[in-house]
């Protein structure tokens, strides 16, 4: 996981705006059990690209408050 986290991270300071690489990236730290940073790259993410973010970050909010 750590290996997938540091790629994604260098890949967003080329493009932060591909969403896609911020969603791989809220997967990750969610597999990991960092729901508050999983929630924070979901967050960066729109409807339009990720129409099920609201029940994704709906879940990691749940998460976060029981961890």
């Amino acid at each position: 996981y750590d290996l997938a986290i540091k790629d994604y991270t260098e890949a967003l300071k080329i493009d932060p705006k591909m969403e896609v690489l911020h969603y791989n990236t809220a997967f990750v730290y969610e597999a990991q059990g960092d729901y508050v940073k999983a929630l924070e790259e979901a967050r960066k993410l729109s409807l339009k690209e990720f129409p099920e973010v609201e029940q994704y970050i709906s879940k990691l909010e749940q998460l976060v408050k029981t961890k």
